[in-house]
């Protein structure tokens, strides 16, 4: 784990990966129009909403699925097999949003235990990593095939592992994303959310949600928090 200079007060810093991190590669539509086409196929069309992700379509169909006497578990198996396949599709080609690898070298020469939260894959997470050139500089990564799907970011026990990683409670912790699934997440945890806007997702869209700690990017966090301090 990074070391801590002197008298600085400790707070871990938990990041999101995809537009975050790194340029995501990942073919989001392609991803949850092939997990929507299974789920048709397997009687839960009714029950999806396009304009919801696929963690929150699984949590509205996880009911219908018992009420229907399928195989729960077959069934997050296979989405998530139609997942990981199309994150790997392009995973090499993966780059670092500009900065990213100075600010983290820096967070850590600050003395701020980092962590890796994601909703990407285990296999994908580290194999983007290493193609954008970040692999070492994170001191716990917790993805979301690393315990039971339903727990995954969102869920706010996704935040307290990662926190629980750098010996840390969550309200000690900054969560910074791009994604309202890592506002969520923050939040409901108890920890301080920073949105960048190197993802989707620009400054009034998280002003209109209440969000009040932006900033352009990664590139920008060690110096936002030295003013703060």
């Amino acid at each position: 784990m990074s070391e801590r200079r002197e008298g600085q007060t400790k707070l871990g810093i938990v990041f999101d990966l995809d537009g975050t991190l790194i340029e995501s590669t990942i073919d989001f539509v392609l991803m949850r129009d092939r997990v929507f086409r299974y789920l048709i196929d397997i009687g839960l069309g009714s029950l999806l909403e396009r304009s919801d992700t696929i963690a929150k379509n699984m949590d509205r169909v996880r009911p219908k699925i018992r009420a229907m006497n399928l195989d729960l578990k077959a069934v997050e198996t296979r989405v998530e097999a139609i997942c990981v396949d199309v994150e790997m599709m392009s995973v090499e080609y993966t780059k670092e949003v500009l900065g990213a690898g100075d600010a983290l070298r820096t967070l850590r020469y600050m003395g701020h235990p980092l962590a890796l939260l994601t909703r990407g894959s285990r296999h994908y997470a580290t194999q983007a990593l290493r193609a954008s050139h970040l692999t070492g500089l994170l001191d716990a990564i917790i993805c979301r095939d690393d315990h039971d799907i339903s727990e995954a970011k969102p869920h706010p026990e996704a935040m307290r592992r990662a926190a629980a990683a750098l010996d840390l409670r969550p309200e000690q912790c900054f969560l910074i994303g791009d994604h309202l699934m890592d506002l969520e997440c923050a939040l409901s945890a108890g920890s301080t959310f920073v949105a960048v806007l190197s993802g989707r997702n620009g400054r009034k869209g998280w002003e209109d949600l209440g969000v009040e700690r932006i900033i352009p990017s990664i590139a920008q966090l060690p110096g936002y928090l030295e003013e703060m301090t």
